[in-house]
């Protein structure tokens, strides 16, 4: 399997990194790609694709680096729990990928997963795959919790931003990644 040599590894709050604010806070960047043919042209093709840079914002953490994509999360997280797994090369939907690395990416998948509800305690663990501003293949895994302010639907990344309960401190993130290295570590 070929990689990337440009594969950042961020991803921030579920989407990828703005400097100067969260993308929903810059519209003319990600608000609307598929309305600029151009845009989203440069974006399908990796050109323009912010996961494919070679920088990666301080605040994000690689956990691991895993069979066909890497585990990252960030101390601005909107909630506990939250990772982002990012594919190590550019590709836009899961039917892009051929049987062997999509099989690597269902692993990493499984690992994180089984390892997220270990160390987080989770009731459930809810992953989602969109790529609708930032079509490059990545997977959240949102962590549910008995009594979370979502208990009732699916998390508002807009909304969770706000809810300070669920930022993470240095010493706590910390712990975190190392709880959740050894935990996919072992698995």
């Amino acid at each position: 399997m070929r990689r990337c040599p440009r594969v950042a590894t961020f991803l921030v709050s579920g989407m990828a990194a703005v400097k100067g604010g969260h993308v929903s806070e810059r519209p003319e960047l990600y608000g609307r790609p598929w309305r600029d043919s151009e845009r989203w042209r440069a974006l399908l093709s990796g050109e323009a694709c912010d996961l494919c840079g070679d920088h990666k914002p301080p605040e994000v953490v690689v956990i691991a680096e895993m069979g066909a994509s890497r585990l990252t999360t960030e101390e601005g997280a909107p909630f506990r729990g939250y990772c982002c797994l990012v594919l190590n090369r550019h590709a836009v939907e899961l039917h892009d990928l051929e049987q062997e690395e999509a099989a690597l990416l269902m692993d990493d998948m499984r690992r994180t997963s089984r390892a997220l509800q270990e160390v987080t305690g989770a009731v459930k663990i809810n992953v989602d795959i969109h790529g609708n501003t930032m079509p490059h293949l990545h997977a959240h895994f949102l962590p549910r919790y008995v009594g979370d302010p979502y208990e009732e639907g699916p998390i508002d990344f807009r909304r969770a931003r706000d809810t300070a309960e669920f930022t993470y401190g240095p010493e706590v993130l910390r712990r975190f990644v190392e709880d959740l290295r050894t935990a996919i570590g072992a698995d």
